[in-house]
């Protein structure tokens, strides 16, 4: 690892810090094959510090680097940088960045020509003024939290979980709709996430089951969905959701609407 001699100080999550840098660390390692060099260079620069992780493997096309820290981005054949995995570090990394005032870049000259992950984080705490209190949305509230989450895709439903379960929330996993509704039979949640476009029954219908039973009635529960036009959002209010979030989602986008619809139950 490369730097400068003088010490550099940032105001941030040790915990979160790490798991950003493992994540990008891990994924230059996945990527570059033996024989190949990997290397971290810290750097400081406006009230910032940067760290680079670049490698000389297998690189990333350039029709997919723009959707590189996309949750559940895909790419055929080499230019795919979460095969073998669930496709969720990178997002991971980007979400906690942006948490903490900073930001990641992603460069790649493209495929087999290595790449390069700028991470920047603030020296000081984010200002309180502007825009910051809505990106310091507080993961924390995930903490304890019973999670029911509904998604019929099994990749979503586990990046969705471990996404979660770092935040320390306790989640129930379910791939139906169908599931779903035993599961609440089974035990009581505090909120609950589903997907809508789901075989057999879909979220809509889940919902309003779920509100004409009594134990179920006043759940909090966000529709997490693909289905993002304005009709879209509006028939899963009318169904009976609290909130709606279009995938991709962010952390502090799923976080706020959770804090919001619990919020409201207790209104």
């Amino acid at each position: 690892m490369t730097g400068a001699d003088a010490a550099m100080m940032i105001y941030a999550d040790a915990e979160r810090v790490e798991q950003m840098i493992w994540n990008l660390v891990r994924n230059a390692l996945k990527f570059t094959p033996r024989g190949g060099r990997v290397q971290l260079a810290i750097s400081q620069l406006a009230g910032s510090v940067c760290l680079d992780v670049t490698d000389t493997g297998q690189g990333i096309a350039p029709d997919f680097l723009p959707r590189i820290f996309e949750m559940f981005s895909q790419a055929d054949g080499g230019g795919r940088r979460d095969r073998g995995g669930l496709g969720i570090g990178l997002s991971l990394v980007k979400q906690l960045a942006e948490l903490h005032g900073g930001r990641i870049e992603a460069e790649s000259a493209g495929l087999g020509q290595g790449a390069r992950f700028r991470l920047w984080l603030p020296e000081n705490a984010p200002s309180p003024r502007g825009e910051a209190p809505r990106e310091l949305v507080d993961p924390s509230i995930l903490t304890g939290l019973r999670v029911l989450l509904v998604d019929d895709s099994v990749e979503a439903l586990e990046a969705f979980r471990t996404l979660l379960e770092m935040e320390g929330a306790h989640v129930r996993a379910e791939p139906s709709a169908e599931q779903a509704l035993v599961a609440t039979t089974q035990q009581e949640f505090d909120v609950v996430l589903s997907d809508i476009g789901m075989p057999t029954m879909n979220g809509y219908e889940m919902i309003r089951q779920m509100r004409s039973t009594p134990r179920t009635a006043r759940i909090p529960a966000l529709a997490l969905t693909g289905f993002g036009r304005e009709q879209d959002v509006k028939k899963a209010l009318d169904a009976g959701f609290d909130g709606h979030l279009s995938k991709p989602v962010s952390l502090h986008a799923l976080v706020a609407a959770i804090d919001r619809s619990l919020h409201k139950s207790f209104s």
